[in-house]
């Protein structure tokens, strides 16, 4: 009995031991000098930031977090991220990779990592609105040192093509609070919903288009949780952000231009999207959707 105590405990070691020289081979250091929270207080990063492999998982994560890693943005707010936390690095497909390079390039992986955690498709893990998610990315990435005009195509595609969620659950058996899209009608049509009297209404998308786009999980209270995931590959991106990059690189050609706050960029670059994408204004709102009232018919002629 005590041979076979000890071949097992051998077996165990061994074991042990071809783990941690396949966990420090396939880790990865990224090597980016970054402002650690130590020395300042906002715009800063804590932990440490290493990579491991994974299997690739039905999200297009390839890699993890080896150590919990963190960032505080410009109000105080910390984003943490922790060990084993899944990443694609920055979801960029192939053909978008002119923009700014392949996805796990060491200037905006700290940004990435952080940003993947709080856009997971997890309910649990969406703390936060999807907006500042997206300011925290762009933040994230401008005190990692990439470039002001990279940090600014980067923040338009995440912003307009990233994942979106609702902050509450919504009633999609209603029109949402200033018929500014056909969301909440397009996933009952034929349910009995009202119809939207907004004289520009939005161009209406099919239900089943509208179904791929969206992702409804339904809450305790009946009502629905809406996640928007990423829509990088969709094939009309490459030209809206040809047209983005031109009219941000216009914008901000000029050395006045470039002392504006990351703030004012930020109001201007999501005013751009906005404009350029209403229909995605469902997922603005800050406040809880409200349903109209229903149409009373008029009085019957005396």
């Amino acid at each position: 009995m005590t041979r076979n105590i000890a071949r097992s405990a051998r077996a165990a070691a061994a074991g042990a031991a071809l783990l941690a020289s396949l966990t420090v081979a396939h880790t990865e250091r990224i090597d980016v000098d970054l402002p650690m929270c130590a020395a300042v207080k906002k715009g800063c990063f804590t932990g440490k930031l290493d990579l491991h492999d994974i299997p690739r998982d039905t999200d297009g994560n390839s890699k993890a977090l080896t150590f919990d890693f963190g960032f505080v943005d410009s109000t105080g707010t910390g984003w943490q991220t922790n060990a084993g936390d899944p990443t694609d690095g920055a979801s960029i497909p192939p053909e978008l990779q002119w923009i700014v390079g392949k996805p796990f390039d060491k200037t905006f992986v700290p940004a990435s990592v952080i940003h993947d955690r709080y856009c997971d498709r997890k309910r649990a893990h969406r703390v936060y609105p999807w907006k500042a998610t997206h300011r925290m990315f762009y933040q994230a990435l401008l005190a990692t040192g990439v470039p002001n005009a990279k940090a600014r195509l980067m923040y338009y595609a995440v912003y307009t093509f990233g994942p979106r969620w609702t902050a509450e659950e919504l009633d999609i058996g209603h029109i949402c609070r200033g018929n500014l899209t056909p969301l909440c009608q397009q996933f009952i049509e034929g349910s009995g919903g009202q119809q939207s009297d907004d004289p520009q209404p939005a161009e209406l998308e099919k239900p089943a288009d509208l179904q791929k786009k969206y992702q409804l999980s339904k809450g305790g209270t009946g009502k629905f949780d809406v996640f928007r995931r990423a829509i990088y590959e969709d094939p009309d991106v490459q030209d809206d952000l040809k047209v983005a990059k031109t009219v941000l690189d216009a914008t901000y050609s000029t050395p006045d231009s470039e002392q504006s706050t990351p703030d004012q960029q930020m109001d201007f670059i999501e005013h751009l999207s906005d404009t350029r994408h209403p229909a995605e204004a469902i997922l603005l709102s800050k406040d809880a959707p409200v349903p109209n009232e229903p149409q009373q018919p008029p009085p019957a002629p005396k």
